[in-house]
């Protein structure tokens, strides 16, 4: 249903008259716009019809007597109703007998009869229509330490207002102790009761409901929140017995999307004659509490002048010590909870997560009450299974049970006592959306039970990387409840209960500091009892990159050692600039994915100091830098020295001979260039002077014979180059006698 926020404005006071009788009404009754808007579309309406009595007191502020005379009193303005109502086209659905209301089924002439002068009506409202507010929860709100020393809800009753109970589930059975069915179809006299009628009251009454498979499980969900009990995990009252009562009829007006259709709602007027039929039953059972997991329009204060039906009847189940339980509701606000948990004397619960956080969906307001669990809460379904759902219908069924377990606890305890024991003792959990502070109920706290100091054995694991991938970290002891939290360096983080010798705590990536050698842990319990445990060490390991040398030549080889690393499969290491940016890079080396290991990389060509990087997750962060390395520049390597060429020479057979003797003169290592050319010369003479031509020397070694000069002297032989006179080797001199 759409969610209105309404003002509280002030109502007409209801006429007192004097005497032992109460009179009519002496002016017309105030009816809403609704009631005669779908009188005229739809020609008949449900309404419900407030009676003139005298001042009213809940049923366990009065005597016998004056109740006596209450109820007569209330039973003769019906009579009046009914006489001044006649034999027309009008219905009466519901008769309470200890609050002066009326539920009727009208038309247009019936209307007109309420509203004529004389009429005993005070008031007509609409009879609105309220729909269903759909293994760790227990612990958390400590219940199971009060499980521990018998406290588990035996000997008392919680009532389930809803859309009935599986009364065979092996979770449930066999502790359904009463059962009835309000669930008046919306035309006609017949209704959605197992008989098919309006009303049934007996074994087998508040069964589930079959019109909606899934929403007609929501009963038997609540019931095993707040009293289940099996092998593997229980309810939050376990001892406790249920009283059942099914509300909801198949309807038509089906406005959330993804419901089922026709999908459960129940008249405001079937609601509450089921909670008169548990008013009924007080004297039989020890009725703890009534819960009811369901809602309509959400007020930002008390309610109870919108809702004077559901104030009179919940005031009364107060008054003799039954406490109303009511969802906030599951729209979202921090400004209003729904009908009926509106109502000042109803308990109004709203839902937290298992991270002990407001939950997104959970309504709030100034006027909420409590808080408990309501998120992936795993219960009994009809049939036979279990489920998990949200919401603070979740969320009421734990106090429901939490108060059969505080009233076997403190029996004679009012319902003001009993709450104000769960608001002093509970976890105040701030609203992060932006709405009030609330308490989350601790059971244990609550009924006095003093938590045991947690004691620490060991961690797992006991080292990690400082930039590891998220990892959950477990801490293995004694004495840890539902509320013990575990800190990292004295911060609290969000702990899961695994069990009184188990907690556990996810650890995001990158969360551990890079700085530290360790992280100290601990565990806390809040009072009563509780305390701070011993502290353990998580060892952190930081990853290292290590070269082997920090100065080379240009593209000279380095070898790069890994260490410590985190492993992950899309690690990378890289080589960069030293003080250039984190996403900057030369060379992308390899992939790190492994704790260790090592690479052989050429350096860049280019003269510079560069440093090795790991980064994480094929991305830009850096978990480790390696010592710089310097790149020197290249020296050239400088031209070899060409070779000597070959030196040519002439030498000759003997250095004395006679006059015209002929000498032998060999020629090495010439040129041997076509027109190089031998020819003798005087000693000391001139380049340009030869005394005769010998030959041609073309050839790189060669030898001739030459007759000498005939003229006494000192000649020598000369090697010319090219035709010219450019002397490249001279014999010895040879002296001509």
């Amino acid at each position: 249903m759409s969610v209105r926020l309404h003002s509280i404005v002030a109502l007409a006071a209801l006429t007192i008259m004097a005497g032992t009788e109460v009179g009519f009404a002496q002016s017309s009754p105030t009816v809403p716009q609704i009631v005669r808007d779908r009188i005229a579309s739809s020609g008949r309406t449900r309404v419900i019809v407030e009676l003139a009595a005298t001042s009213l007191a809940p049923d366990g502020r009065r005597s016998a007597e004056q109740m006596r005379r209450q109820r007569t009193e209330i039973a003769a303005q019906r009579s009046r109703l009914r006489a001044r109502l006649g034999q027309g086209a009008h219905r009466f659905v519901h008769e309470f007998a200890n609050v002066p209301f009326v539920a009727l089924e009208i038309d247009a002439s019936s209307l007109a009869e309420l509203e004529a002068a004389g009429s005993p009506a005070v008031r007509v409202f609409e009879d609105r229509l309220l729909a269903p507010t759909l293994a760790q929860s227990v612990p958390l709100i400590e219940a199971d330490l009060a499980h521990q020393i018998g406290l588990n809800g035996s000997g008392n009753v919680v009532a389930v207002v809803d859309s009935g109970v599986d009364r065979t589930h092996p979770f449930l059975a066999p502790r359904v102790v009463a059962e009835a069915c309000f669930a008046s179809a919306e035309s006609g006299d017949g209704g959605d009761c197992p008989n098919g009628q309006a009303t049934e009251i007996g074994p087998g009454a508040a069964e589930s409901c079959a019109f909606a498979p899934l929403a007609c499980g929501h009963g038997t969900h609540v019931a095993g929140i707040a009293a289940g009990s099996g092998p593997e995990f229980s309810g939050v009252a376990p001892n406790a017995s249920l009283i059942a009562v099914q509300v909801f009829h198949a309807s038509m007006q089906c406005f959330f999307l993804l419901e089922e259709f026709p999908c459960p709602r129940a008249y405001e007027s079937d609601i509450v004659a089921g909670l008169e039929y548990v008013m009924s039953l007080r004297n039989q059972f020890n009725i703890a509490a009534v819960n009811m997991s369901l809602g309509g329009t959400a007020y930002d204060s008390a309610c109870d002048a919108e809702s004077p039906l559901f104030s009179a009847i919940i005031n009364n189940l107060k008054s003799v010590g039954i406490a109303t339980i009511a969802a906030s509701g599951n729209d979202g606000l921090t400004d209003g909870i729904a009908e009926p948990a509106c109502i000042a004397a109803a308990i109004s619960v709203g839902a937290t997560t298992d991270d002990d956080e407001v939950a997104w969906f959970s309504n709030a307001s100034a006027d909420l009450d409590l808080l408990a669990p309501g998120t992936g809460i795993n219960s009994s379904m009809p049939g036979g299974g279990f489920e998990e759902l949200d919401g603070t219908s979740m969320a009421a069924p734990h106090v429901a049970g939490a108060w059969a377990i505080y009233k076997q606890a403190h029996p004679g305890a009012t319902v003001d006592e009993a709450l104000a024991s769960f608001v002093s003792t509970g976890t105040p959990i701030a609203d992060s959306r932006g709405g009030p502070t609330k308490p989350r109920i601790r059971v244990g706290a609550a009924v006095g039970i003093e938590s045991p100091v947690p004691v620490i054995d060991s961690i797992s694991p006991s080292t990690v990387n400082a930039f590891a991938s998220a990892f959950t970290l477990r801490v293995n002891g004694s004495g840890f409840i539902g509320s013990s939290k575990v800190s990292l360096n004295g911060q609290p983080q969000r702990t899961t209960f695994v069990n009184d010798t188990t907690l556990t705590v996810t650890i995001a990536s990158g969360q551990l500091p890079a700085s530290a050698a360790a992280v100290t842990v601990a565990v806390s319990t809040p009072p009563p009892g509780g305390g701070t445990s011993n502290a353990a060490t998580l060892n952190v390991v930081v990853p290292a990159l290590e070269v082997s040398s920090t100065m080379v030549d240009a593209g000279d080889p380095v070898t790069l050692t890994l260490v410590d690393a985190p492993g992950g499969a899309e690690d990378w290491v890289a080589v960069s600039a030293v003080g250039s940016a984190n996403t900057s890079y030369v060379t992308f080396v390899a992939f790190a994915n492994a704790p260790s290991g090592s690479w052989t990389v050429n350096m860049p060509q280019t003269p510079g100091t560069y440093e090795f990087r790991l980064y994480l997750d094929y991305g830009y962060g850096i978990a480790a830098v390696s010592a710089p390395v310097v790149v020197a520049a290249t020296e050239p390597e400088p031209e070899p020295e060409p070779e000597p060429a070959p030196v040519a020479t002439l030498t000759v057979s003997t250095t004395t001979v006679a006059p015209g003797a002929p000498v032998t003169v060999a020629l090495a290592n010439a040129p041997g260039n076509p027109t190089d050319w031998l020819g003798v010369s005087a000693v000391g003479s001139a380049n340009t002077s030869y005394v005769a031509f010998v030959a041609f020397a073309n050839v790189a070694s060669g030898s001739w014979t030459v007759n000498m000069p005939q003229t006494p002297g000192t000649y020598e032989f000369r090697l010319y180059l090219d035709y010219g006179y450019g002397i490249a080797a001279v014999s010895a001199p040879v002296v001509v006698q």
